[in-house]
């Protein structure tokens, strides 16, 4: 049943979401159609219910070869429904409690076991692409390959997403005098979390000033732990060493801005964090940031560092030979093991 002043629309054909979502949408809602159409009413009566439908996606853009795979489809769904209910394994209108508990333990399962339909052992999901065409080529990959991998492709944005804005005021600078990313008259919005972040001396025109890093704090926090340190010339600031190294001391401006976003998704951020330092070859940071180089980083024994002198002369004077040779590395080692 539909109201006359009812949208004939469906799921324009031009949507952001992916053919593959649109089209089991559009097959689910024309089994509804075939389903609410009772058995018991004639075939012409049923196909003019179809044939509305079959208009409704023209007018939503769709082509025939797009018609006539959802009827095909639909058709098919509803042929087993029938069967189904014909052999009493489930009514064509079940009602609530018909095998309330089992559906329901079925329902939880499949919230872990959707993708395994196919015997894939996990999914993936891609962006979204003309023509899903990142997608097909990460499913034929992974086929050439013999991996069970469900590739899943993501929707695009949407133009709501485009053209609202959900939060006016971002732009606004916040009331915290202590913020220096406010102060610096950026455009990034200080409360905002779970970003990849390009920080960049405004004296350098290369990569040679510039810094990539990640945060799952607020931005506003981290570009304060940098700033401070940059003002107070602490030795750990990866910009005071810039400056004396490139600036001969001289301070200098510092550009900010947000490369990504990835709610929710630690792995996520880390990666594009390690692919853009991969990309744009930042000279200022420090560490060998994840996944970033093949390089073995050396491995650093706490108690032969600089901090730790005084521990290591106790050793040493423990370990002392009595004609004033020095004790060999494996030695220290297990001495050391000892005293933790």
């Amino acid at each position: 049943y539909m109201k006359k002043i009812s949208s004939k629309h469906l799921i324009n054909k031009g949507s952001a979401l992916s053919n593959e979502m649109k089209s089991n949408v559009l097959v689910a809602d024309l089994v509804r159609v075939m389903r609410n159409v009772s058995l018991k009413c004639s075939k012409e009566e049923r196909m003019q219910h179809i044939q509305h439908f079959v208009n409704r996606m023209q007018f939503s853009g769709y082509t025939q070869h797009d018609r006539v795979n959802t009827y095909k489809r639909a058709k098919g769904i509803f042929d087993k429904m029938v069967q189904r209910d014909q052999e009493g394994e489930c009514p064509l209108y079940r009602g609530k409690f018909w095998q309330r508990e089992e559906r329901q333990s079925r329902k939880e399962e499949k919230k872990h076991t959707w993708y395994q339909k196919r015997d894939d052992e996990t999914v993936v999901f891609v962006d979204a692409t003309p023509h899903g065409q990142l997608a097909k080529e990460c499913r034929q990959a992974l086929k050439e390959s013999q991996i069970k991998i469900k590739v899943i492709e993501k929707a695009g944005k949407s133009l709501k997403r485009c053209l609202c804005r959900s939060d006016p005021f971002r732009f606004l600078s916040c009331d915290n005098e202590k913020c220096h990313l406010c102060k610096i008259g950026s455009n990034v919005n200080c409360k905002s979390r779970e970003l990849v972040y390009e920080m960049k001396c405004q004296g350098c025109q290369n990569e040679k000033g510039m810094y990539i890093g990640e945060t799952a704090r607020s931005i506003g926090e981290r570009v304060n732990e940098h700033i401070t340190g940059y003002e107070n010339k602490s030795k750990n600031s990866v910009f005071h060493r810039h400056v004396v190294d490139e600036h001969q001391g001289i301070p200098q401006e510092i550009e900010i801005k947000v490369l990504a976003s990835c709610r929710n998704d630690a792995m996520l951020r880390q990666v594009t964090e390690a692919v853009c330092i991969k990309e744009l070859k930042p000279m200022i940071n420090m560490k060998e940031e994840w996944g970033n180089t093949n390089n073995i980083r050396e491995r650093r024994n706490k108690y032969f560092d600089s901090k730790n002198s005084k521990t290591k002369e106790r050793i040493d004077h423990r370990m002392s030979n009595v004609d004033g040779t020095q004790p060999t590395e494996e030695t220290q080692r297990s001495e050391t093991n000892s005293l933790s």
